[in-house]
């Protein structure tokens, strides 16, 4: 049996850097407050418990004792939150990605300009996700998030509008909306700017097209992925999509050797948020499996 792991897959490089900063950190300071979820994973999140890191929400940033170290995960902060800790004497570790701080601060740049010329900051993304909230922070609260076509209703006709996307939004979901969001600035009037950014990780919008070729050419695919992860969820589809035989599984225990049955070839793949511990744990049981079950490739 050939078994292979998606070279292309687990984290992206803020998350990274994101969890050695955390590592470093624990093994120097023993604590250390996560603000939010670090990374969309259970087993991961486990892992960096043993070692000392708690999670906590923003309303749990006041009760933490004046000193105290918290770690800004990739996804960034609004400006409120490093107020917040100014004020309280709280010492920050900053994970934010670097594409995504560059994200920041273009929005802030946008926006201020838009007060001026009286033009609309427009952010295609999801409203609830922790980066768009960091974002929309960035920009004084005063950008439009735009998740789906129901909120094209906010966009202003005929006033000049930058848009950009959500670090991992989906590439065809954006261009489909940024399209949409221009027809109606230009209803209004046919000469005004529309400035359109697809501001999208280089990592995450490569990331489908190398599925789905890595999904194709494998007789069957385990995807390893949190069930709480949407880009988990979303690059799951992508596979399913070049491979009927494609698996969601959250961990090597959930695999049947009853998938394997007259397969040559296995891919494992995973989310931006499955380490690559994880991926070679499935490869492991894989093997054992069709050992097991006198499977050849």
């Amino acid at each position: 049996m050939q078994i292979d792991i998606d070279t292309g897959c687990g984290f992206c490089s803020g998350v990274v850097r994101a969890v050695a900063l955390a590592e470093e950190h624990l093994k120097n300071h023993g604590t250390l407050y996560c603000l939010g979820e670090l990374i969309h994973n259970a087993q991961e999140r486990k892992r960096l418990e043993d070692l000392g890191m708690q999670h906590i929400e923003k309303h749990d940033m006041q009760q933490l004792p004046r000193g105290s170290h918290i770690l800004i995960r990739a996804h960034g902060e609004p400006p409120s939150t490093f107020e917040l800790a100014r004020q309280r004497g709280y010492r920050l570790i900053d994970a934010t990605c670097p594409v995504v701080k560059r994200l920041q601060w273009k929005v802030k740049i946008a926006s201020d300009l838009a007060v001026e010329k009286e033009g609309q900051v427009i952010i295609i993304g999801k409203k609830k996700h922790a980066e768009i909230r960091g974002l929309t922070g960035h920009a004084g609260n005063r950008a439009l998030v735009v998740e789906d076509e129901s909120d094209l209703t906010n966009v202003q006709p005929g006033i000049p509008a930058v848009i950009y996307s959500q670090t991992t939004e989906n590439p065809g979901h954006f261009a489909e909306l940024a399209a949409q969001i221009e027809q109606i600035v230009h209803s209004g009037n046919p000469d005004a700017e529309v400035q359109i950014n697809p501001t999208i990780c280089r990592q995450m919008s490569g990331r489908e097209p190398r599925l789905k070729a890595f999904a194709g050419s494998h007789d069957v695919i385990l995807f390893v992925s949190d069930p709480m992860s949407s880009n988990g969820r979303m690059l799951y589809q992508s596979a399913l999509s070049a491979n009927r035989n494609t698996h969601f599984i959250e961990h090597a225990g959930e695999i049947q050797s009853a998938w394997f049955r007259n397969a040559r070839s296995v891919g494992i793949s995973g989310a931006t948020s499955t380490p690559g511990w994880l991926l070679r744990e499935v490869a492991t049981r894989v093997e054992i499996l069709t050992r097991e079950n006198g499977s050849s490739g």
